[in-house]
């Protein structure tokens, strides 16, 4: 096989190169991505201490991307939500913590009794009067 490589002309020896470089870079990027994220959500975990939330306490994922990581690391159950969704957990009677996108947080803005509990560059956790009274934890309410 290396006999016949030398035998190709110059040019398609470095066109089959670079495409093998390429290659390389689609398959390793997103796997390294992949990677990166999973850890992301282990450090959101363990730093807001989500598997120690009491069993009532209803975790929401809305508009967080790594919600299987989220699954694994809380070691809970992890109820997926759209907007409306949320909205109504949030309103209801339940204590629920909402992780979420920095960028998905300004839809929260208009409802009022909501607590910020930790934020970062990649997510946020918000939750309800309910969870907050419960956790027992000074947080800055989110701007109605």
């Amino acid at each position: 096989m290396w006999n016949e490589l030398k035998t190709f002309p110059k040019r398609l020896k470095w066109t089959l190169c670079v495409a093998a470089m390429l290659l390389m870079v689609f398959l390793i990027t997103p796997l390294s991505t992949y990677i990166g994220h999973s850890k992301s959500s282990e450090a959101l975990v363990e730093t807001a201490g989500l598997e120690e939330l009491d069993d009532d306490v209803v975790l929401i994922s809305y508009g967080y991307k790594r919600y299987a990581a989220l699954l694994f690391y809380a070691n809970r159950e992890v109820v997926k939500c759209d907007l409306s969704e949320t909205v109504k957990w949030l309103r209801s009677d339940v204590p629920v913590v909402v992780v979420t996108s920095q960028n998905k947080l300004r839809a929260f803005n208009k409802i009022d009794g909501l607590y910020l509990m930790m934020s970062c560059p990649e997510w946020c956790i918000i939750e309800n009067s309910k969870a907050q009274l419960r956790q027992k934890r000074k947080a800055p309410v989110i701007p109605g």
